[in-house]
């Protein structure tokens, strides 16, 4: 584990965002803290603002559109053309501290709630592509979300459960589990203030 975390640290200095961070402490005399918190909030506005841009660790990925229905022949549908994080900042110390099993687990869920924020959703078929994991494997994680009551919104089960279940339901849900708000906006892959505003 110590070895992970090493690697760890040492992938994490290979982003744009350290790039930016050092720059901050270097020629602008800045605290680390301060950098940590500038490069953070800037990160956060580019991605909503900038829609064409790409954050490290984001790829394009082309979807079947939410509003095609299943069984439809995949030839016949709309596809979206969709920003997903493959790898995003935090990802390295989660791995470090919880594994690699528990990080493949955790970016099924992140992956899925950021196809249906843009439209789109994605089957086991995208996922085994995108995460270079077994369909067998695909399949024992999302078997695992739904023993413990959690949806997870790919092709297949959104269509059986409906646009009803939704962000706030989600949230509230969890919020009631036990998890706390930046948890819950990290599992859903939604901005904090939107999260607490639900649970307002």
């Amino acid at each position: 584990m110590r070895q992970t975390a090493r690697a760890a640290d040492r992938l994490a200095h290979k982003s744009d965002a350290h790039t930016l961070l050092h720059n901050l402490v270097t020629r602008y005399d800045m605290s680390r803290a301060e950098a940590e918190c500038l490069t953070e909030e800037l990160r956060r506005k580019q991605a909503t603002e900038n829609s064409a841009a790409l954050l490290d660790g984001q790829v394009w990925y082309t979807a079947v559109a939410a509003d095609e229905p299943a069984g439809k022949p995949l030839a016949k549908c709309r596809t979206v053309r969709i920003r997903l994080t493959l790898n995003g900042p935090e990802e390295l110390a989660y791995r470090a501290e919880h594994g690699l099993a528990a990080l493949q687990k955790r970016l099924v869920s992140r992956l899925c709630f950021e196809a249906q924020q843009q439209d789109a959703l994605l089957a086991q078929e995208d996922l085994t592509r995108l995460l270079y994991l077994s369909r067998a494997t695909v399949q024992r994680i999302l078997a695992e979300y739904r023993r413990q009551g959690d949806y997870v919104p790919t092709r297949g089960t959104f269509h059986d459960i409906g646009p009803g279940v939704t962000h706030k339901y989600q949230a509230v849900r969890l919020y009631l589990r036990g998890y706390q708000p930046t948890e819950i906006a990290f599992r859903l892959c939604h901005q904090l203030s939107s999260i607490e505003r639900y649970l307002e």
